[in-house]
């Protein structure tokens, strides 16, 4: 795919004035095994292997992984081996086929993120719930029509593994810069919420769980999102931090069809909680603005949030700082299949749980369903019966894989649709978007 990036606002950026907060010093590939010393996984929990000599890096591998670890950008091919276990062969930041000890090293330092657990020295505090930066109505959760869907799959019933590259075109613009801490919101014109909240539950029970404590792992990079489009319409959506500043959504929390246009401005606040319908909101991390966002060429052709445009439905930002205590992060598994045994799971900041309004986090687990029916899936989404409900879109949706042991972001929450008579959720799957994600990795490099 040949990755064509096009600017929709101004050359000119617009950046905040940079943090005080400074990174910790990036670990190189060949320091690594110093910096995790004995920390490793051990060798009989180890699902990985040394690669033999006749695998050809050209390969077909099995699952492709971008990571963003102890501040240097990676990105590898694991390919399943005859025993069971599978290799790795390391694109970024060096090429190799990796020893089993060498794998070893990179699959425990990819579980740090795992390990993160912070305390105390946060910058940010509590936020009434009036506090316009918090107080804006969801992202309506789009609802395709389902017939649509079934002409979709069908269209697309024999495309490979890698998808279409059509309309997988990057397009990226700027951002004006706003105070995060500004008590000032765009009231008019704004986004009409869902007509049926209570649709977000599959079976008519809403499991999702209230998430209090939000500041270890996997909450610490789960983000409410706060933006406005080019008409003044205020909105919230869900995203997850990939790398010190740069965070993946879903491409209609970036741009809106029916004249709301791109977003002109938004703020990310990681790891948001609330105990309590109308109770204080917690931001122990305070918040960032952003000043770059990018979705796909062909999201903005769909004309409106047809299954044509959840097919492009990824996107992503930049923010103009990084968050002080933030260090670890997701990897990120671009061409995920579902395995029995795998256990997944989606995070977000719905406008309503359990029949009341609110704005923490909530943690739900859900089962895919590749091929319900009446409701085909294909390569560019999965179905599942996970709840979500608007403030959801954008939300990450990650596995447990019972085959590399690892936790791993999947997908992202776009959609939901009424099949075998009930509500089923659309998440977004990157299985097309190597190029995007590895693009978004290198925005972290970009100076602010």
């Amino acid at each position: 795919m040949s990755l064509r990036l096009s600017v929709l606002f101004l050359v000119a950026i617009l950046f905040a004035a940079p943090s005080s907060y400074s990174e910790p010093a990036a670990v190189l590939w060949e320091d690594l095994p110093s910096r995790m010393g004995d920390d490793l996984i051990p060798l009989d929990e180890l699902k990985a292997d040394s690669c033999p000599d006749k695998l050809n890096s050209n390969d077909q591998a099995d699952r492709l992984v971008f990571q963003w670890i102890e501040g240097t950008s990676y990105k590898w091919k694991e390919y399943v081996l005859a025993n069971g276990k599978f290799c790795i062969v390391m694109e970024k930041p060096t090429s190799k086929k990796l020893t089993l000890e060498e794998a070893r090293v990179l699959l425990s330092a990819s579980r740090l993120w795992m390990t993160e657990n912070q305390s105390g020295n946060f910058k940010g505090g509590m936020a009434d719930p009036d506090d316009p930066r918090f107080n804006v109505p969801p992202m309506p959760l789009p609802r395709p029509d389902k017939n649509d869907v079934e002409g979709k799959a069908n269209r697309n019933s024999s495309n490979s593994v890698e998808g279409n590259d059509s309309g997988k075109e990057m397009v990226i613009w700027n951002l004006k810069t706003s105070s995060t801490g500004s008590q000032s919101s765009v009231k008019s014109n704004q986004i009409t919420t869902p007509d049926a909240l209570c649709d977000s539950c599959t079976d008519g029970v809403d499991n999702r769980v209230n998430i209090n404590e939000t500041t270890i792992f996997p909450y610490q990079t789960v983000l409410f999102f706060s933006g406005t489009f080019a008409n003044g319409a205020a909105y919230r959506c869900s995203a997850m931090l990939i790398t010190p500043t740069v965070a993946i959504t879903a491409g209609h929390c970036l741009y809106g069809h029916g004249g709301y246009g791109s977003i002109t401005s938004g703020a990310i606040y990681p790891g948001v909680s609330q105990c309590t319908s109308g109770g204080d909101i917690l931001t122990p991390f305070g918040g960032v603005n952003l000043i770059l966002a990018a979705v796909v060429q062909g999201y903005l052709d769909a004309g409106s949030h047809n299954i044509e445009a959840v097919t492009f439905d990824i996107g992503g930002v930049k923010a103009d700082s990084s968050i002080a205590g933030i260090t670890t992060f997701i990897p990120v598994q671009v061409d995920y299949s579902y395995n029995a045994g795998d256990k997944i799971n989606n995070l977000g900041h719905p406008a309503e749980a359990h029949g009341v309004s609110m704005y923490g986090m909530f943690w739900g687990a859900l089962d895919i369903i590749e091929t319900p029916p009446d409701c085909p899936s294909d390569n560019d989404f999965f179905y599942s019966n996970g709840d979500i409900s608007g403030g959801n879109s954008g939300g990450p949706v990650y596995s447990y894989s019972s085959s590399s042991g690892v936790r791993r972001l999947v997908a992202v929450i776009s959609s939901g649709v009424v099949c075998e008579g009930q509500w089923k959720s659309l998440n977004a799957r990157f299985t097309s978007y190597a190029e995007f994600i590895e693009t978004l990795m290198s925005w972290e490099t970009l100076s602010n």
